[in-house]
């Protein structure tokens, strides 16, 4: 540990040491319990949320029947799986949406140039109405009700 004149001192010199429990150095408390311990639960990057909760929750099942004739139970504080399953579930919604609105414009458009195309051949289309003037007309006077302005503002041309 140190020298005094030369000599050595070392721990045994000092006292005796023993291996005891640790104490406790902070205050937890759930449901009027005031000896409750904590633990968290990391998870590596990259990994899958899911996964990684089915395995804790594999575990915590299997610590509570190891557990039990001692009168210890793990209780969740904070599970974050109805989060995990929340977020997911919202994500592929938000996508699934994101897809059929970008079809639906898709068609829209491709539809309305289909039928500028065949109004110039001898052949007429029945998407006639959807022209690309007839849509852009639309969507002019569906702006100007939401904005509550007149359709000279929003002008681009001659409407019918």
């Amino acid at each position: 540990m140190t020298q005094f004149n030369g000599t050595p001192v070392l721990v045994r010199d000092l006292g005796r040491t023993t291996l005891e429990h640790q104490e406790r150095e902070g205050i937890l408390g759930k449901d009027s319990n005031p000896d409750t311990i904590e633990g968290i639960v990391l998870m590596l990057k990259y990994q899958n949320p899911s996964e990684t909760l089915r395995g804790v929750h594999a575990k915590v099942a299997e610590l509570n029947r190891a557990l039990a004739g001692d009168g210890v139970k793990i209780v969740p504080y904070i599970d974050r799986d109805n989060l995990v399953r929340a977020t997911v579930r919202k994500v592929g919604q938000t996508i699934l949406e994101g897809v059929a609105l970008v079809f639906l414009i898709l068609i829209l458009f491709l539809a309305a140039r289909a039928a500028r195309w065949s109004s110039r051949s001898r052949f007429r289309s029945r998407w006639r109405p959807y022209s690309h003037c007839s849509i852009s007309r639309t969507c002019r006077r569906i702006c100007c009700r939401w904005a509550q302005s007149t359709s000279a503002f929003w002008s681009t041309g001659p409407s019918s």
